[in-house]
């Protein structure tokens, strides 16, 4: 079962673009717990492995639901305006790879609008679930953009229509390019820059303009000569009950973070929750300017629901909406990540991530200490490696303290391996973890364990 967690978002009206994301946003996530068939274990036996006495090789559950979920976010200009704006209007989203290779599917028709304001900054999202029965994750690369029509404001703030009535107002002659990875459980957004510069109406020609190398300019990014998608929901880990000093600070606050964020595509951090909170991205590009909110309790009393906890990030710049999503939801750690260990080791994978095992692929590693109340009492976290050198059984990984994530300095770092990798649909599902460096003071994890890959 699919809710659409922005769906309050996709009927906002041209004129009303600020407070949106706080827009009370049900979701509701259909449990399970990782695995699959065509498991294989390399190197050796999943209780077994390396390490000195006193390791545990229990390996956390993750627990997400079978269905992923595609968001659009259309990001319009930078100038507000009214009466004389001109307004695209989507009706139709859909990215494939081949005519019989697409999403969503053609039982999947919605009656979703979205309407563009051109020349005034505004955020539009058009969502859609997509079922993965047994897949592990699946991957586009054509967005085949369909411009359902372009209207302009009129005074009484109703719509008038200047493409012809009846006709598509503007359909590429080619899909533009892009680069997307979705996973079960997971939320995939794909941001999509449209302003003016892009498109208008021509009243001296009567018709649509459209100028594919601004779109293009606006929208790709050089290194995967596509537009990329990112993973746009974390895992928060609380990290108030630790000492001041062994947490990062809040860029140009000088606080300590309450709560870091981990999608496998980015980190972030917070302090404060709702109105008075700062949100701060800090990996793949530094963004200061940001809200966290916890999801408001919906529905009858006595049978209520917690809506998603969102996140968004007031930044405008063109530049950084190419490199991660300005706005997401987040769950706290222990609702998805179960452990009855004192130490739990979990990797995150990447929106990068690609569909053979003969690739070497980077994950974000996060090992967490708790206590018996499930409290953070410490944090390391870094990156894990898999296939090594052309070796699908082992891999290596380097871990620092979560202190240092604000200024990137890699002081204390620890490095080791990863083996006994479990391995199901081709991608790694979990494995051991063995330290093999010397250790700074500052370490107080165990000299091994095991870690959960955070996936179905």
């Amino acid at each position: 079962m699919y809710v659409n967690i922005f769906k309050e978002h996709q009927k906002t009206t041209v004129l009303g673009v600020r407070n949106w994301i706080w827009v009370a946003a049900a979701t509701v996530v259909v449990a399970g717990c990782g695995g699959g068939d065509g498991v294989t274990t390399t190197g050796g036996d999943i209780g077994g492995g390396g390490g000195g006495g006193g390791i545990s090789r229990s390996r956390a559950t993750i627990t997400l639901g079978s269905n992923a979920v595609l968001q659009t976010m259309f990001i319009s200009g930078s100038a507000r305006r009214a009466v004389g704006s001109q307004v695209a209007t989507i009706d139709r989203v859909r990215y494939t790879n081949a005519v019989t290779d697409f999403v969503p599917g053609a039982d999947q028709i919605t009656q979703d609008i979205v309407n563009v304001m051109l020349d005034g900054y505004t955020l539009n999202t058009y969502s859609f679930g997509i079922p993965m029965p047994g897949l592990v994750g699946r991957s586009f690369t054509q967005y085949p953009m369909e411009i359902a029509k372009l209207s302009e404001v009129a005074a009484d703030g109703s719509l008038t229509q200047l493409s012809p009535v009846g006709q598509v107002a503007y359909r590429p002659a080619v899909p533009f390019d892009v680069s997307m990875r979705i996973l079960p459980g997971r939320i995939t957004t794909m941001s999509v820059r449209l302003d003016d510069s892009m498109m208008s109406f021509s009243n001296i020609d009567n018709a649509v303009v459209f100028n594919q190398d601004a779109f293009v300019s606006g929208n790709y990014v050089p290194t995967f000569a596509a537009i990329p998608s990112y993973l746009s929901d974390y895992i928060a880990f609380d990290l108030s009950s630790m000492a001041d000093g062994k947490r990062p600070e809040m860029v140009g606050i000088g606080s300590p973070a309450e709560q870091v964020y981990y999608s496998g595509d980015g980190i972030s951090m917070s302090i404060g929750m709702g109105n008075g909170s700062t949100f701060q991205l800090l990996d793949p590009i530094l963004v200061q300017a940001g809200r966290v909110n916890i999801g408001p309790l919906i529905g009858p009393a006595g049978s209520q629901v917690r809506g998603s906890n969102t996140y968004a990030l007031e930044d405008e710049d063109p530049a950084n909406t190419k490199l991660t999503s300005l706005i997401g939801t987040w769950k706290p750690f222990k609702d998805v990540i179960s452990s009855t260990e004192g130490v739990v080791a979990v990797s995150f994978p990447s929106s990068r991530e690609t569909a053979s095992l003969l690739d070497t692929e980077e994950q974000q590693f996060v090992l967490v200490m708790k206590n018996g109340a499930g409290t953070i009492t410490d944090m390391w976290q870094g990156q894990v490696f898999f296939n090594t050198a052309g070796d699908q059984t082992r891999g290596t990984f380097r871990l620092f303290p979560v202190a240092t994530i604000t200024d990137a300095i890699p002081t204390g770092q620890v490095t080791g391996t990863v083996s006994n990798l479990t391995i199901s649909g081709g991608v790694v599902k979990g494995g051991d973890w063995d330290v093999t460096s010397v250790k700074p003071v500052s370490w107080t994890f165990p000299d091994g364990g095991g870690f959960a890959v955070f996936r179905k």
